[in-house]
């Protein structure tokens, strides 16, 4: 029985090397998408950008020389806190006061 399994295998193996090699076939279709690879290292910097448009102009100016401060014509009050400790009173959008210390407060031009 042996003998005979063996004969069959042997004989299989000659018959399967001899045979030839067959013409190539079409290509295939793109398979799916891979998974993403690692992220590369940090590049050089860019050259600088152009310098950008001249401002609107806003201009600001601190007043803090005295428990009352306010405003000039033209400008608004854009904050405002007491320097020293105290109570703050605001008076509308043109200037503030203190009760104990002194007021300041950043005006900006309209």
């Amino acid at each position: 029985m042996r003998f005979i399994i063996a004969s069959v295998a042997i004989a299989s193996l000659i018959s399967l090397s001899a045979c030839a090699k067959g013409d190539k076939g079409d290509k295939g279709d793109q398979g799916p998408a891979g998974l993403a690879g690692p992220a590369g290292a940090v590049g050089p910097a860019g050259p600088a950008g152009a310098p950008g448009p001249a401002g609107s102009g806003a201009s600001f100016r601190i007043v803090s020389d005295s428990p009352k401060a306010s405003c000039d014509a033209g400008e608004t009050m854009a904050s405002a806190y007491c320097a020293g400790g105290g109570a703050m009173q605001v008076d509308g959008t043109t200037g503030a006061s203190c009760d104990g210390g002194k007021a300041v407060i950043v005006c900006a031009k309209q």
